[in-house]
This record gives C-alpha cells, structure tokens and sequence, in this order.
C-alpha cells in the first residue's frame, strides 16, 4: 500500500509539473503573439507614415532605419527645389495605448545622432496637455490625422531656414567686395573725377 501510494504521488507530482510546464508555454505563446501583433501594427503605421511622406515630398530622400539599430524609424532629408540638402527631420511612430515621457527622451537622442533639424513623435497618445499636435519638451507631438499639415508647415521652416543662411552667406561676400571697391583706389579715382567734373 505504501508503495502504492509512493507512486500515485509521484505520478500526480509529475502531471501537477506537467500542467504547470504547459501552463507556462500557453502564457509564453500568448505573451508571444501579443508582441508579434503589436510589432505587425507598429511596422504598418510606420509603411503608411514613410508612404504618406513619399508621395507628399517625391523630391525628398525618407529612408528607413534599419530594425534593431539605435534612432528614429524614418529620416527625411529635405531637398531644395534644385536638389540640394537643406535639413532632416526625424520621425518616430508609437502606436500604443499609454503615454511614455521615455519616447521624447529617445527622441532627442535620435535627433541629436543623426544631426536633425526637427523631430517628430506621430502618436495616438497624447500627454494631458498636448491636443492634437504641440511642441513638447522640443519635440513635436502630433496625431496621425494632422501628420501632413505638420510636416508640411515645418519642411516649409526648414527650407526658409536654408534661404536664409544662403543670403546671409551672399550678403556677406557682397557687403565684401563693396567694401574692397569703397576702400580701393579705382573708387577714389572715380570720386576725385566727379568732384572734378
């Protein structure tokens, strides 16, 4: 009897270990296919926003940053009308149902490593005092129905940023050479004959 009894317990310790082994993989595999519908949702949203940005801006270069490397998911470099690099933006996508401060940190980061001009996090999540779209802790929060006026409001920034540098590279080769004529001698020349004259 008690050998008996040895041997049901220890068959029911190995079931009891069994069910719980099987119990363990069910929640790993649940854990599993949340991740992988969460990770096909996020890699959708990202393909539309990179879309979205393609067709709006076809003379600007939006690439992809590689998955599993550090930075933002899209970078937008700018493109004059004559082609040439005048900014980037960097884009992140959180498609979630919390609000994270952790996501503008990374932002930043993102921004600061690919030497960005803009960067900004497309969300369904707000913080509390941010509605629809906002500049928050330098980083630009918008909702996915307001992406486009966004992004063209501030590429348009960007290239005016640019126009102005240029000028100002100009304005100061020009204010050069004008200062060279004034203090040159063809110029005294010129003024002596008109005071002569």
């Amino acid at each position: 009897v008690e050998k008996m009894r040895l041997e049901y317990e220890k068959q029911l310790a190995e079931k009891s270990k069994q069910l719980e082994m099987t119990q363990k993989a069910v929640e790993d595999a649940n854990r599993k296919a949340n991740q992988w519908s969460m990770q096909i949702q996020w890699e959708i949203q990202e393909d539309a926003l990179k879309e979205l940005l393609s067709q709006n801006f076809p003379i600007d270069i939006i690439s992809d940053v590689e998955k599993w490397i550090k930075g933002a998911d899209i970078i937008q470099e700018v493109r004059s009308e004559f082609g040439q690099s005048v900014g980037v933006i960097a884009w992140e996508s959180k498609n979630t149902k919390a609000w994270s401060d952790g996501w503008v940190e990374k932002l930043k980061e993102d921004r600061l490593r690919v030497n960005a001009d803009v960067s900004i996090l497309v969300t369904a999540v707000l913080p509390k005092d941010v509605e629809k779209f906002g500049l928050y802790k330098w980083v630009w929060l918008v909702e996915w129905a307001y992406v486009l006026p966004i992004a063209m409001m501030l590429r348009g920034q960007i290239e005016s940023m640019a126009h102005l540098r240029t000028s100002l590279v100009s304005k100061d080769e020009k204010m050069e050479v004008l200062y060279n004529y004034l203090t040159s001698a063809k110029f005294k020349d010129k003024v002596e004959n008109i005071i002569d004259a």
